[in-house]
């Protein structure tokens, strides 16, 4: 302040720029109106503290180097601090409101995919039980009609099965029976 060091020694214009570059990057990626509007407001902030730390480098002189700092620098770097503040509140509002969203959100997949699950579980334990139906089926009646040979009643037949192997099955014992049939009447 009372020119002991260089101006561009102390880097001030430098960290300002640096931080409208991290305001730009900040600008990028919002897309709430009000952040962005905040973040425009901080940059117009940076813009009048910039001037005023161009007119402190620009002009000498003990008293006006005393006064201006407070009136300019010190008041912006202020306002710009408190507004980034309330930049920071806001977005941090917002943050947790669209994690609230997707929670609920997740929830939701979540039942979903339960429900989907169960369905497709009862689905496939339905399925199972007609293809085990479909195949014991013919199996417990062949099985009756072999009781039924047993006592005596050599005019039982199979029934059709759709399976190919009970088909044969019961072909073959359709066989057996009619030459078991015919043997008897023979003896």
């Amino acid at each position: 302040v009372i020119a002991k060091k260089d101006f561009d020694s102390y880097g001030i214009l430098e960290d300002t720029d640096q931080a409208r570059r991290a305001v730009e990057r900040l600008q990028q990626t919002a897309t709430d109106p009000d952040s962005l509007s905040r973040l425009r407001t901080i940059n117009g902030d940076l813009d009048k503290l910039e001037a005023g730390e161009l007119e402190l480098r620009d002009n000498t002189g003990y008293a006006f180097l005393m006064k201006r700092p407070d009136v300019n620098v010190r008041v912006l770097t202020t306002l710009i601090q408190d507004r980034v503040w309330e930049y920071v509140y806001y977005e941090t509002a917002n943050l947790d409101s669209m994690i609230s969203q997707t929670n609920l959100e997740t929830s939701r997949i979540v039942a979903i995919i339960v429900a989907v699950t169960v369905c497709l579980v009862a689905f496939v334990y339905i399925l199972a039980m007609r293809v085990a139906d479909s195949i014991t089926k013919p199996i417990k009646q062949l099985s009756s009609n072999i009781k039924m040979v047993g006592q005596g009643d050599f005019t039982v037949r199979s029934v059709p099965s759709q399976t190919d192997e009970i088909q044969a099955l019961g072909n073959t014992f359709d066989a057996m029976v009619e030459q078991i049939g015919t043997l008897m009447d023979n003896v």
